[in-house]
């Protein structure tokens, strides 16, 4: 499915067939079912005809998902989200009015937790499933279960002093496989941003407050209804500073079936600083043309 290098720590497994015909629960971890989840859409695109019913509800949940999960929520879209909670709840009842559970009602009261508390996912339970995970490997590995809590304790505090032993807040900048290019092999649209007697390095990837650009990511150069996007064809260190060479990505539409955005490439190329992007969400193109942004991700409508 095209550019996939971020999604390999959560790859899915392959889905047994008694996961169709006998609808038998998804057994996998929690970070792999929020992939899946994601890629629903892209996976079994062509499979679910347009205006499927069944279809419909699950667009409406990452309606729902996608505002739940931004990391910035303006409070005129709260009435917004409301109205999607209650069509999505409305039509999960009327497909499934007997696998009800108690925990989609909790949809009711997000938007009223998210005015007074701010965004959801700082209190999401994620984090909870990662610690989790770690305690049940630890508990399966020391073949010893007497007083399994205190061995689990003991190897969890020796991990937590020695992962903030060697804590670094601030990392700075970090870059892989520099190489030192002439200034006349400089794209023509960055020759008059670099000065000919200042050394420019190309690097392959470069790592700063927490976010890696590699080439071929896709980052968002503006939100709006239809956000517009570049491709990264090129990093360069000058003078200590990080400028992205982009290949402007035009916004063809927002594919609802999909739940992507169709994208072309342009001849068009831009030179951006990661601290003037609007994100520093760094995205995959997938099939060669199509983007599904994070739900961290929220577009100015």
């Amino acid at each position: 499915m095209g550019h996939m290098t971020k999604k390999k720590k959560n790859k899915l497994e392959p889905l047994e067939k008694t996961f169709v015909t006998a609808r038998k629960p998804y057994k996998d971890t929690a970070s792999q079912k929020w992939c899946l989840f994601r890629f629903f859409s892209l996976i079994f695109r062509d499979l679910v005809p347009e205006e499927n019913e069944h279809w419909d509800v699950y667009l409406g949940l990452r309606r729902v998902v996608d505002l739940a999960f931004a990391d910035e929520l303006p409070r005129d879209h709260l009435p917004y989200l409301q109205d999607e909670i209650r069509f999505f709840l409305s039509s999960f009842i009327e497909l499934y009015p007997s696998r009800m559970t108690p925990k989609l009602q909790f949809l009711i009261h997000y938007p009223r937790i998210i005015n007074q508390l701010g965004p959801l996912k700082q209190f999401w339970c994620m984090r909870y499933e990662a610690k989790h995970q770690y305690m049940k490997t630890i508990a399966s590995r020391n073949k010893n279960f007497k007083n399994i809590t205190k061995s689990v304790a003991e190897r969890h505090q020796l991990l937590q002093s020695f992962e903030l032993a060697n804590c670094e807040l601030d990392k700075g900048m970090e870059t892989t496989k520099p190489k030192l290019i002439k200034h006349k092999d400089v794209a023509p649209c960055m020759q008059a941003t670099f000065a000919p007697d200042v050394p420019v390095w190309q690097v392959a990837s470069v790592t700063i407050e927490h976010t890696k650009y590699k080439v071929l990511d896709v980052v968002i150069l503006k939100k709006c209804q239809l956000p517009h996007f570049g491709q990264v064809v090129g990093l360069y260190m000058y003078c200590g500073s990080l400028f992205i060479l982009v290949n402007v990505l035009r916004t063809v539409l927002f594919q609802q079936h999909r739940w992507s955005y169709l994208v072309c490439r342009t001849a068009e190329h831009l030179v951006v600083r990661p601290h003037n992007l609007p994100s520093h969400q760094v995205l995959d193109l997938y099939s060669d043309c199509e983007l599904v942004l994070k739900p961290e991700v929220m577009v100015d409508e």
